[in-house]
């Protein structure tokens, strides 16, 4: 994995404009688990659409949110999604990210419109 990509920076302004673009009046929370070449997670981050937050966390840390989403992604295609060379919709249409929800039923439209401007642009 690139270790001059700054993962927390590029999420901390996506997310800042992804609110500004569609505010989420509750709290859910994306865990980006970031896979290397290989399909290893590397690195594990925590957004939360409410504030805006994002926190690293251990590889080995049990999530305790009641509500969550799960992301696993290479980290090459995250970069891509969040610099804009793809789009989010496209990547989920496409399978190009897993996604497990928790519970396995909290699918909420508006919650994963977030991620489609869950970029800088």
């Amino acid at each position: 994995m690139n270790k001059k990509i700054n993962f927390m920076r590029l999420l901390k302004t996506a997310s800042l404009k992804a609110h500004q673009k569609l505010g989420i009046d509750e709290e859910y929370h994306f865990v980006s688990s970031i896979l290397d070449k290989n399909g290893q997670i590397k690195l594990r981050f925590d957004l939360n659409t409410l504030d805006n937050s994002i926190t690293q966390i251990q590889l080995d840390d049990e999530i305790r949110h009641s509500e969550f989403s799960e992301i696993r992604i290479d980290y090459r295609y995250l970069y891509g999604l969040l610099t804009t060379v793809y789009h989010w919709n496209n990547a989920e249409v496409g399978s190009q990210y897993f996604t497990n929800r928790y519970p396995l039923n909290n699918f909420k439209r508006k919650v994963q419109g977030y991620l489609n401007f869950l970029a800088l642009a």
